[in-house]
């Protein structure tokens, strides 16, 4: 122990703390507050402190700069206090209700043995020039020479204004389309051809791009159909619907002045979009037809609004004998719709977050610490061996540390692991009480080593692909990185519970979810009436018996309960959940609506859709020990639930439920005199989530141990590459001094109740 004396904890006032505290709340017979609510304070070796945060939760609690906790052997100081302090609130409080303390924590991690790095040259114009260094200068030269970007830019605002106003008030001779278009299409070709080749393949294996431009290529053709696919489709094709795209492939440039500039592209695609659903939807646009797509049992075949009078056709007495009628102009909208709604996120996000890429983003990998863990791995796996440099050999530029230092810093962020046996000896190592090693760091403090649950995270290295594409650049030769941001944990416990969130108390948390929790295999056994509500909705057994759906609602809420609160804002955060989630519940309104909303049929609706938000949209929330270390793959149950919305699709949709009709209703806006069917339009919305539910299948088959919606960005960096290896040691031994010092923290939050207080007694005389 340092001779530092351990002294009561005081507030910033001078108000008693921890200690005067505790015995305040014991007079006054409430229970004394959790250490989580506690103001902890970092003790330096001449008497000052520093307050760190109250609000937030240890394991990201970070040293304040230019402090004395600022180092890694310091902190152990504020760790000690930390100890201290709850060991006095361990003794004194003996017998308190502790079942609102955490049970473990689960790492967040992004894959980081993928590091992305390519060579800022190489772009598709260098490859269809085959790679001569030549060709490429004289490209660039008339580029710089003509300021030929500027004059894309002008010709594609003076093109884009042109075509508006052509197709809102529209011209006779439709040639002049093909003017517009010879000034529009240069800008997005300029901008695709600045892209990198393995990064726009990347981005093309990628669900958000495939969505994003299958959203933009439908809503496109279906504005064609309305303008009889004619030289203003052509001119939007060819003009808008290509910009848009090359606007989301922005993460594969190569161009640093793009991609600090995204965001205002992207903003003008928005308002562009925004203007065409709006011109379109109120029918502003001069000589347009309303294209309807009929589709059944008889086949598909396009007509139009006039000709089938606004009207729908009845089934036969055949079964499955079913005509159905989708208006395109809806359909486009719809498309154009979500395309805006990811643009406007990645804008927003390449406005606060300029570094990270809008599109490349990782799924996190999970794993579970316990009540002594650490966010490396302790057999030597989790960090590379230290770079030495040869004998003689200069130290590179921009490296952060030298080679001995780096040495002693990944050492000293092991926390107390030593490098070698004798290491441990030295330094008058231990066995602790835990079942952990104690070992002592720089200053002497001891810590605390978990041999048990580990939070591991993946060690820091290059692709192969980028470290041999990157061989034959040069070292000044400038290379763009593509790297996963920083790992985090989230403690998990009662008080972190979805139902503690909502009573706010901990004892009435913990008496419901077990009490759920121990009649979850009945509460999953009555979720089999959901088969005979589908038979009763088909009139098969009585429609009565479509009442029993309700049945399953309690399982769905108990999964609900014990969903981390933290892991849930984190879902909530991704476009991922949002638009499945409305599309579902369009499509559930219409699918209600098509039963005249009656209350049997309703409640089936609303428990499916319930079913389909905890089970499969919030599934990354559910922090369980047992369900993150089995790694075992949510495809089985995303595969049933896929079945279950198809079934209930189908029949639907072919009219296979006596009690649903499919009605109509007619709207006006502006010059737009529409018809809507509500079976067509459940057929719409409810096709996003099935097929987000395909993405959620695959992801579970090709990677078990992921998330399916929380995700990780890639951070951009660009540098020399004689700078490139400096960069990666010095991310590794940063990395590892911040998750050894949140491991810190968090091994001292769940050790309060473990540790005895003779420590304590010790410091007190």
């Amino acid at each position: 122990m340092n001779s530092a004396k351990v002294q009561p904890i005081t507030g910033e006032d001078g108000s008693p703390g921890v200690q005067a505290s505790r015995q305040a709340s014991r007079q006054a017979g409430s229970p004394p507050p959790s250490l989580e609510d506690t103001p902890v304070a970092a003790r330096d070796e001449g008497g000052g402190e520093e307050k760190l945060p109250e609000g937030e939760s240890p394991s990201r609690l970070t040293p304040v700069p230019g402090s004395a906790t600022a180092d890694v052997g310091t902190t152990s100081v504020a760790i000690e206090q930390v100890q201290t302090a709850a060991a006095i609130d361990t003794d004194e409080s003996a017998g308190a209700d502790t079942q609102g303390q955490d049970t473990h924590v689960v790492g967040f991690g992004g894959k980081s043995d993928d590091i992305i790095v390519v060579g800022k040259k190489m772009t598709i114009i260098r490859w269809m020039l085959l790679g001569s260094d030549e060709a490429v200068g004289v490209y660039n030269g008339y580029q710089k020479r003509y300021k030929l970007l500027v004059v894309y830019i002008i010709l594609w605002a003076v093109a884009t204004a042109l075509l508006v106003i052509f197709y809102t008030y529209g011209i006779k001779d439709k040639r002049w389309y093909w003017l517009v278009v010879s000034g529009g299409v240069w800008l997005w070709l300029n901008m695709l051809l600045a892209r990198n080749p393995k990064l726009l393949w990347r981005l093309f294996t990628n669900f958000d791009v495939l969505f994003n431009v299958s959203n933009m290529l439908v809503g496109s053709l279906c504005l064609g159909m309305s303008f009889g696919f004619d030289e203003r489709a052509a001119a939007f094709l060819l003009i808008e619907s290509p910009l848009l795209a090359t606007s989301v492939l922005t993460d594969a440039t190569m161009s640093s002045g793009e991609f600090k500039l995204r965001s205002y592209a992207l903003l003008l695609g928005v308002l562009f979009l925004v203007s065409v659903i709006v011109l379109d939807f109120a029918r502003l646009f001069d000589d347009t037809e309303s294209v309807v797509l009929a589709w059944g049992t008889d086949g598909i075949w396009f007509t139009t609004a006039e000709a089938i009078g606004n009207t729908t056709s009845a089934a036969s007495d055949a079964p499955w004998d079913v005509t159905r009628h989708t208006y395109l102009q809806p359909v486009s909208t719809t498309r154009f719709v979500l395309v805006c709604a990811y643009m406007s996120l990645d804008c927003w996000g390449s406005t606060t977050k300029p570094n990270e890429c809008s599109i490349l983003r990782h799924s996190t990998r999970r794993s579970v610490g316990g009540a002594n863990f650490s966010l490396d791995e302790r057999s030597g796996q989790g960090l590379e061996a230290p770079y030495e440099a040869p004998a003689g050999a200069a130290r590179e530029e921009n490296e952060a540390l030298s080679p001995g230092q780096d040495r002693e810093v990944a050492q000293e962020a092991e926390r107390g692991i030593p490098v070698a046996p004798a290491d441990a000896a030295t330094r008058g190592g231990g066995t602790d009480r835990a079942g952990g090693t104690k070992t002592r760091g720089k200053r002497g403090k001891p810590t605390i080593v978990a041999k048990d649950a580990e939070c591991r995270f993946d060690e820091m290295r290059l692709v192969g692909a980028s470290e041999k594409g990157i061989q034959t650049l040069g070292d000044d030769e400038e290379v763009v990185v593509l790297m996963p941001g920083k790992g985090f944990v989230i403690p998990v416990g009662p008080k972190r519970t979805v139902l503690y969130w909502l009573c706010g108390d901990v004892g009435t948390t913990v008496n419901i979810n077990g009490f759920l929790e121990g009649v979850k295999a009945l509460l999953a056994n009555l979720s089999a009436g959901a088969f005979l509500s589908i038979l009763g909705m088909m009139e098969v057994v009585p429609y009565e018996l479509t009442w029993l759906m309700i049945l399953a609602l309690p399982d769905a809420l108990r999964k609900l309960f014990k969903l981390n609160a933290h892991a849930v804002s984190l879902v909530l955060r991704e476009l991922d959940f949002w638009v499945p989630f409305v599309t579902m519940l369009l499509a559930s309104f219409f699918a209600s609506a098509s039963f005249a909303h009656d209350r049997a049929a309703a409640a089936v609706i609303i428990t499916s859709m319930v079913h389909y938000t905890v089970n499969v949209l919030l599934a990354d929330a559910d922090l369980a020990t047992r369900k993150i270390r089995s790694k075992a793959s949510g495809a089985v149950k995303y595969t049933l639930m896929f079945l279950s919305l198809s079934t209930h699709t189908i029949l639907l949709t072919f009219g296979h439920f006596p009690g649903s009709e499919n009605h109509v209703f007619h709207f006006h806006f502006i010059n737009n005199h529409g018809t809507v069917e509500v079976v067509s339009m459940f057929t719409r919305f409810i096709a996003t989530p099935l097929l987000f539910m395909i993405k959620f299948i695959v992801k579970s088959l090709v990677y078990r141990d992921r998330t399916v919606i929380i995700k990780m960005p890639l951070i951009r960096h660009v540098m020399p590459k004689r700078k490139l290896r400096g960069f990666l040691r010095q991310r590794k031994v940063s990395r590892a001094r911040s998750r050894a010092q949140s491991a810190d923290f968090d091994r001292v939050r769940v050790q309060t109740d473990q540790e005895p207080a003779s420590p304590v007694h010790q410091a007190r005389d």
